[in-house]
């Protein structure tokens, strides 16, 4: 009977023999039967991690919560409800303009292409500045119809009867600047005018008869103003104001020379004005615009005026007034 001890020493070198080229040949990258093809992403990413103490290496997965882990640093330094580049000023140091577009109420335009802004709707933004404003521009035209008395009743026959007279109006320029805001602003300012007129002359002894001289009448109203506003709400205002005043006539006549002094006729009155305006927000209509405006300029509020106008003047060198009232349309802009 043979020994079994030979077979065994054979069977153990021929197994020794196949575990030797296996390992090799994993050693030269030849894949073995049931053996996986390393991921070339999983190996890229490893590689890419190998110096990131927050990331895990397992099955080639990252740990989110250590990746985004804030320091205690970080969070204390972090200021999610300030604007950049305001927070290094003091409120005392910025301007009313700067004081609003810092308070939160971020608004367009201003800041595009910069992050971590905060977002305001229109109408909450709008509120902080429709009534902000701490001066204001007027013109308004007033159509003439003030009575204008004479002696002679020159004026109604030259520049009202006469064929081809016309009455032109007037325009004034208001400049004011507030003393208070709210609810009741008041304010005090400096207003002037310029109203045009036209007619022919008449002969005194034919009142009904036109001569060919053509007479143009210009006034110039300059008043000191005093008034206040009632602000009942964000989309319409109620202003008055009135004050002293004084006006200025320079009648000419195309018969003479311009060397003549007899071409022109100046003179003035003092005498006192008042006014009424109902003032409608453009701005309310369009509270984007009313921001994107306020951004690129100082202007807080427009509005479009219907505005009565009263006036007395009654101390000419001539025997002439002109008093009553008339009515207009306007536009007002209160800036910073």
């Amino acid at each position: 009977m043979l020994s079994n001890g030979p077979k065994i020493q054979n069977l153990t070198l021929i197994l020794s023999l196949i575990l030797s080229l296996s390992l090799r040949a994993e050693d030269f990258g030849i894949a073995m039967p049931d053996q996986l093809e390393p991921d070339k992403y999983i190996l890229e990413s490893l590689e890419n991690d190998e110096d990131n103490e927050d990331v895990s290496h397992v099955m080639g997965e990252r740990d989110l919560d250590a990746l985004f882990k804030k320091t205690e640093d970080e969070k204390k330094g972090s200021q999610p409800f300030v604007i950049p580049d305001t927070a290094k000023y003091n409120e005392e140091e910025l301007s009313e303009k700067e004081k609003i577009l810092s308070t939160g109420n971020e608004v367009p335009y201003t800041h595009e292409n910069k992050d971590n802004l905060i977002e305001f709707k229109n109408k909450n933004i709008y509120k902080e500045i429709y009534n902000k404003g701490e001066g204001s521009f007027s013109f308004t035209y007033i159509k003439d119809e003030y009575d204008v008395t004479d002696r002679n009743n020159v004026y109604q026959q030259s520049f009202k009867n006469a064929t081809g007279s016309k009455r032109g109006g007037s325009i004034h320029f208001n400049f004011d600047d507030y003393i208070s805001k709210g609810w009741l602003n008041t304010f005090y300012g400096l207003g002037i005018g310029v109203g045009y007129a036209a007619g022919k002359g008449i002969f005194v002894s034919s009142p009904n008869q036109e001569s060919n001289v053509k007479f143009q009448l210009y006034t110039v109203p300059l008043d000191l103003r005093l008034g206040f506003d009632l602000v009942p709400s964000r989309y319409f205002k109620l202003s008055l104001a009135g004050g002293p005043s004084a006006m200025g006539l320079l009648q000419s006549r195309n018969d003479l020379d311009r060397e003549d002094d007899q071409r022109y006729r100046r003179q003035v009155s003092y005498g006192y004005f008042g006014h009424a305006k109902l003032q409608i927000s453009i701005n309310s209509f369009s509270e984007s615009t009313a921001i994107k405006t306020f951004s690129q300029s100082d202007l807080t509020n427009m509005y479009f005026n219907l505005e009565a106008r009263v006036q007395s003047y009654e101390n000419f060198q001539d025997e002439i007034s002109i008093t009553g009232a008339s009515f207009g349309l306007g536009f007002t802009f209160e800036y910073l």
